[in-house]
């Protein structure tokens, strides 16, 4: 089983929020595996856009994620994830009573978060063989820690600004190919 494993991890996805029955979707109409996710970027902490992030990791534990699920955010997400991992632990230990330590590693059935700050702009906050993520501050007044992402994927990017309020300044968008 192992080596099986380890070729389906070719394959990687990224999340960019994670909002209620988000991962229902994704399995219903087969548009992401979620043992594939590598990295989940959440905006801004809304329900709207977290909503499902302990089903995205539960489902993504249990169909073989080989490390603990990375989220990103502003300095919000490190109270985030530790409530939903908080908030799942009885689960997980079900789980893992039920099937063995074997099959679901405890260690790998949580979320971890790394956190970033934007006060500075536009910041680097992932990279890795497939896609490098910025994130940059976006208004959305009453909410702390809004950002917008821009995704390069060698010479092309994409920008997601999500819920932001009117601005002076776009000129986050200058150069993307979609936004």
């Amino acid at each position: 089983a192992a080596s099986s494993r380890s070729t389906l991890y070719a394959r990687q996805e990224y999340v960019f929020d994670i909002g209620p029955r988000s991962n229902a979707n994704f399995i219903l109409n087969m548009s992401l595996e979620p043992s594939f996710v590598r990295a989940v970027f959440i905006s801004h902490t809304h329900s709207d856009h977290i909503g499902d992030l302990g089903q995205l990791n539960l489902a993504s534990w249990v169909r073989g994620r080989e490390k603990p699920l990375q989220v990103y955010g502003t300095e919000l997400i490190q109270e985030l994830v530790d409530g939903f991992n908080l908030a799942y632990k009885p689960d997980r230990m079900h789980r893992v009573t039920h099937h063995g330590a074997d099959f679901l590693r405890p260690e790998l059935g949580v979320i971890e978060a790394n956190t970033f700050n934007v006060d500075d702009g536009e910041v680097s906050v992932f990279k890795d063989d497939q896609i490098e993520v910025f994130a940059f501050y976006v208004p959305h007044d009453p909410v702390i820690g809004s950002v917008g992402y821009r995704i390069v994927c060698q010479d092309r990017s994409v920008i997601i600004s999500v819920d932001t309020d009117l601005m002076d300044d776009y000129s986050f968008a200058n150069g993307a190919d979609l936004l």
